[in-house]
């Protein structure tokens, strides 16, 4: 058995898992632009999610829990903010009405 075979069946294994994770990562993205609802409704979840457990870091941080993080709860919610509020979303949250809710809310 010729020593380049081992190395070349590991590196065709590679390209297999590789093309494999490509071609599942275009099916999810179509799916996410052909479910853009779902899509919405989980991103708007999110920020809903990172809202709430910003207020149970900072009253657990009120009631002395020294290992609440309300710092990092902030920084998640502010993300989720922002992406609420650039590209699609602020498109779509736009043809609902509630573009300006978020633009006004959001923090700079």
């Amino acid at each position: 058995m010729p020593a380049y075979l081992a190395p070349l069946i590991v590196i065709l294994a590679f390209v297999a898992f590789l093309s494999f994770s490509l071609v599942r990562l275009y099916q999810v993205e179509q799916d996410m632009r052909s479910n853009v609802s779902d899509n919405m409704l989980w991103v708007i979840t999110q920020a809903q999610v990172a809202s709430h457990r910003l207020d149970e870091a900072v009253n657990r941080r009120v009631l002395g829990d020294e290992a609440a993080r309300p710092g990092l709860r902030f920084d998640v919610f502010t993300s989720r903010l922002v992406l609420l509020d650039e590209g699609p979303q602020q498109r779509y949250l736009e043809r609902l009405g509630f573009a300006g809710d978020i633009t006004t809310h959001s923090i700079s």
